[in-house]
């Protein structure tokens, strides 16, 4: 006769092994990877727009602060292009799982990854820019500015407008041999150092709205198992009373 704690037990591995809990397990590992990319490239994209508006100029007298300004964009810049490349992998690792089950939807899944990336320049060159920051570390990076000079003829004012940016050295870019070929023809064209932010928010943007439409048809598809571990859980939450004995001690 199963005695409630071994009905327990057997509720608790029921509950694991069910395809419900399995999905939400991985789906929330996986949700982690996202999560990293998502808030590493928004950290980015803030301090780099909080840069563009920096009054400062380099080498008077903020040259300390435009220093450790840009050393955290860079720092941010790194975490970005590694969480990228993780979730990529995490991703991969994923999909591969779901052929089993959901075929036709590893279908719709390749096809939308090759419309929103197969070809994109800019998720080429941050993929790539991994594997350069692994082999020749950072991509050498410069404070950029520009100024545009407003002169009010009505009462002979002048204003004074600058945009900073933070730009990776293009020659510098252009010397590395592992580039992809739509990479190499993009840096091939450019005229100018790259303009770090051109490059990382649409791709940011990118990246966060594929992954919203990915996990809504999760959602969708496992609604199903995900009932059923619920039902399975709720049975772990019923009352249960455990008997102990405990024989008679010996006699002395």
């Amino acid at each position: 006769m199963e005695t409630e704690f071994d009905r327990t037990q057997r509720l608790i591995q029921e509950f694991e092994e069910s395809a419900g809990y399995r999905y939400v397990r991985d789906r929330d590992l996986h949700k982690s990877s996202t999560y990293n990319f998502s808030e590493n490239g928004r950290l980015l994209v803030d301090a780099l727009k909080s840069f563009k508006s920096y009054v400062a100029f380099p080498g008077l007298h903020e040259r300390e602060e435009t220093t450790r300004q840009h050393r955290e964009i860079l720092r941010h810049f790194q975490n970005f292009v590694t969480s990228a490349l993780a979730l990529v992998e995490a991703s991969r690792r994923w999909a591969k799982d779901l052929q089993v089950r959901f075929p036709e939807f590893c279908k719709e899944y390749n096809g939308r990854v090759a419309a929103e990336f197969s070809g994109a320049v800019d998720h080429l060159l941050v993929q790539d820019l991994r594997n350069f920051m692994l082999h020749r570390g950072l991509p050498l990076s410069a404070s950029q500015g520009s100024f545009t000079l407003k002169l009010n003829l009505k009462d002979g004012e002048q204003d004074t407008q600058i945009d900073w940016a933070i730009v990776l050295d293009l020659e510098g870019l252009r010397q590395w041999d592992g580039w992809r070929s739509g990479p190499k023809v993009y840096l091939a064209a450019c005229s100018d150092d790259i303009n770090l932010l051109d490059v990382v928010e649409p791709y940011h943007k990118r990246v966060v709205t594929f992954y919203d439409w990915f996990y809504q048809r999760l959602e969708e598809l496992h609604a199903d198992d995900v009932a059923e571990s619920v039902k399975r859980h709720a049975e772990l939450n019923n009352p249960t009373t455990f008997q102990m004995k405990q024989s008679n001690p010996p006699p002395s």
